[in-house]
């Protein structure tokens, strides 16, 4: 039923945290749904309307190559908060707008869970932040400008890593403030800055999906929003040519001993935001 229903079905804004809901319902011993949350679109201005693609994949745990997809889509205005619900898990979001994570007293992020927006939520009064039994990624990545909370209270399981990134990580106080950071590193050359932020859309959102191989399909990383645009294209032919990203198929496979191997910094770092030398080397000669 839910594969007919979800043929790039148009859903309301209002009815995103219920996907979300429903995904997570597909968690078992032997399986667990991973929730992509993507802007298509590069809205201008800011506050125009944005067109998001929820993708559901249900995955195995025990069997090679046992897999379901389920796609939706949603147009919202840039304006608006998007409310996710009070619970993830599996969850790779990345959308130019405001989102809010809530629901309840309690909400709950389990590893692995990657929540890049213009702005986040968390409004609740306590988070836990959890690992999952045969998942190997215990990260638990929050970034954004800037991160308001109602929390009065956090419990982080032992093994989760756990980060928030935002602009001004001094406005943060207890129970966050072990956690937030500064987001991004300061690069004062505007056009290596340009080059970093690319490259780190192209890379950072990668996914294993349960496989081993970090991989993302080709169309997604080159449309307009990621490496298909002036400022990306040359960003991308260069990882393509030094074998950072391999073609194979309808995919891109990153690399992770090449990434390495040019940029002076792991896949794991990137994500972090780790900057060294080496790695503006390699973006001054872009």
């Amino acid at each position: 039923m839910l594969a007919q229903v979800a043929h790039e079905v148009f859903i309301e804004p209002s009815l995103i945290d219920v996907v979300v809901g429903a995904a997570l319902e597909f968690r078992s011993t032997g399986s667990r749904a991973e929730i992509t949350i993507e802007a298509t679109n590069v809205p201008e201005p800011s506050n125009a309307s944005i067109q998001l693609e929820v993708l559901i994949e249900v995955v195995s745990l025990n069997t090679e190559g046992d897999e379901r997809e389920f796609v939706f889509k949603s147009i919202i205005n840039g304006a608006e908060p998007v409310n996710l619900g009070p619970r993830l898990a599996a969850c790779f979001i990345d959308i130019p707008c405001k989102v809010s994570i809530s629901g309840g007293d309690e909400i709950e992020l389990t590893a692995p869970v990657e929540v890049s927006a213009r702005s986040i939520e968390l409004g609740g009064s306590m988070l836990v932040v959890r690992t999952a039994p045969k998942i190997a990624d215990k990260q638990v990545d929050l970034e954004a400008d800037d991160l308001s909370t109602t929390l009065t209270s956090l419990k982080v399981d032992p093994g989760a890593d756990f980060s928030i990134r935002v602009n001004d990580p001094s406005s943060h106080h207890y129970p966050l403030v072990r956690y937030v950071k500064q987001r991004g590193p300061v690069i004062d050359a505007p056009e290596i800055r340009g080059k970093y932020l690319k490259l780190r859309t192209i890379l950072t959102h990668f996914r294993s999906h349960s496989r081993g191989e970090l991989k993302k399909l080709k169309a997604k990383v080159e449309n307009d929003r990621v490496g298909g645009n002036e400022k990306g294209l040359p960003v991308l032919n260069r990882l393509i040519f030094d074998g950072i990203l391999v073609p194979q198929g309808i995919f891109y496979v990153l690399d992770p001993p090449k990434l390495s191997q040019h940029l002076g910094v792991s896949w794991v770092g990137l994500k972090k935001g780790e900057v060294n030398p080496k790695l503006l080397a390699y973006l001054g000669s872009i």
